[in-house]
């Protein structure tokens, strides 16, 4: 006695087949999303990082002009951050960013400084969905460079995008 068999459009081995290529393709699919997002961590962090090293060298190269040395000091007068700022005026982009905001604040909170920069035209800027990156470090400020007296404890933070 014989025993039919009836194949249908496709053997098991086809159909298993289909089945592990369908799977590998979700595990590539799922590795490459896991990938970009390391990379977009990463990129924020590299911003962050940036940031961290420009409002530094805004504190440093007040006391690199003030003690010829490198020394870190919270101290940081007016007119050397006005100074600071026409220098990132002058660069085409500063770290990569396309937009710089760098404000003041006194201890009561009054803004004591304010400017910005933009490295492309402002209707880009109002279009742009990036993340702003901030960063607050505690300084003291004079209000010019020959007054040495006078420190007053404030906040420096400096935005970009």
């Amino acid at each position: 006695m014989k025993i039919k068999s009836s194949k249908g459009m496709f053997s098991i081995d086809a159909s298993l087949a289909v089945v592990i290529l369908l799977f590998m393709s979700f595990i590539v699919y799922f590795l490459i999303q896991s990938l970009n997002s390391s990379f977009a961590y990463l990129n924020g962090r590299q911003k962050e990082m940036y940031l961290l090293v420009m409002s530094d060298e805004i504190v440093r190269k007040e006391a690199a002009v003030k003690t010829n040395t490198e020394v870190i000091s919270n101290k940081i007068s007016l007119d050397l951050l006005e100074s600071y700022f026409d220098y990132l005026k002058s660069k085409n982009s500063s770290y990569g960013f396309r937009y710089i905001e760098i404000k003041l604040f006194s201890e009561d909170n009054q803004m004591v400084f304010s400017r910005n920069i933009s490295y492309q035209s402002v209707s880009n800027i109002s279009n742009m969905s990036q993340q702003f990156y901030c960063i607050q470090r505690p300084v003291l400020y004079q209000n010019s460079q020959s007054d040495y007296s006078t420190s007053i404890p404030s906040v420096l933070k400096v935005c970009a995008q």
